[in-house]
């Protein structure tokens, strides 16, 4: 009860900024990050179904040579030229080899584990499979696959669909409070622990706040993480639905704008 108090006496002293306080809806355009977001959305929505298209193709097309190179191809010796780490923290090596076909010398690359890549060395011996009709289509005779299997061209169609979907959803989420969403005054009510990553270091805390709605009841929001977090106890402006409080952010927001 004294929390509500406090956060109705908030409501009543404070005043949304300039912007937040017109009629609804609001007009609303994008930030220039909001612009960039949004492109990105559009090429991953479109770019999924055609880089899958695409993709599929190219599989189907590795799939067909490599039936060919199993059925039609030749065996020939050829000749370690080169291997190479093929990764920070593979066990695998990148080895480079020739040999000659029709009297003219082919080179190529793959990759081999390391039961192979231990047996061998610069100048080894090394069984090549190439096809008759095409030598630069040929690999180590150790090779059980290659190309890109086809499935993974559907995967890669699904994840940019879904990204751009996502994306698509985070601008409609911030585009919808703005237009129709009721300003309040919230209270940082606790932190979350300070979240690390792999790659990006630190990458700040979530932080939790509270605040009145017009019916008087208490509603609860959470942002970030964010290495900019405010304090505990610190106030700030949110927008929420007033049809569904408990969708909420501070704002201001990064991808849209109120439009003057």
């Amino acid at each position: 009860m004294e929390s509500r108090l406090e956060l109705q006496e908030l409501q009543r002293k404070w005043s949304p900024p300039a912007e937040l306080d017109t009629a609804r809806p609001r007009p609303v355009g994008f930030t220039v990050a909001g612009r960039i977001v949004l492109v990105i959305a559009c090429a991953l929505l479109l770019g999924g179904p055609l880089a899958g298209v695409s993709l599929e193709r190219i599989a189907l097309r590795q799939a067909a040579e490599w039936r060919l190179l199993q059925q039609e191809g030749l065996v020939t010796e050829g000749q370690v030229t080169r291997i190479s780490r093929a990764g920070e923290d593979s066990n695998q090596r990148s080895i480079s080899y020739r040999f000659v076909a029709e009297g003219r010398t082919y080179g190529a690359s793959a990759t081999a584990a390391q039961p192979i890549w231990r047996n061998l060395k610069v100048g080894s011996p090394i069984a090549i499979r190439y096809l008759l009709s095409r030598p630069e289509l040929n690999c180590p005779s150790y090779v059980t696959r290659r190309g890109m299997p086809v499935w993974l061209a559907l995967v890669i169609a699904a994840i940019m669909g879904a990204g751009g979907a996502a994306v698509a959803l985070v601008i409609r989420r911030q585009w919808r409070l703005l237009t129709e969403g009721r300003p309040a005054v919230a209270r940082v009510t606790r932190l979350g622990r300070e979240m690390h990553s792999s790659h990006s270091g630190n990458q700040g805390r979530k932080y939790y706040y509270e605040f009145v709605v017009l019916s008087g009841a208490i509603a609860k929001g959470q942002a970030g993480p964010t290495r900019r977090f405010p304090a505990v106890g610190n106030t700030l402006c949110v927008l929420y639905d007033p049809d569904s409080p408990a969708r909420n952010a501070p704002y201001p927001f990064s991808l849209v704008r109120v439009s003057r």
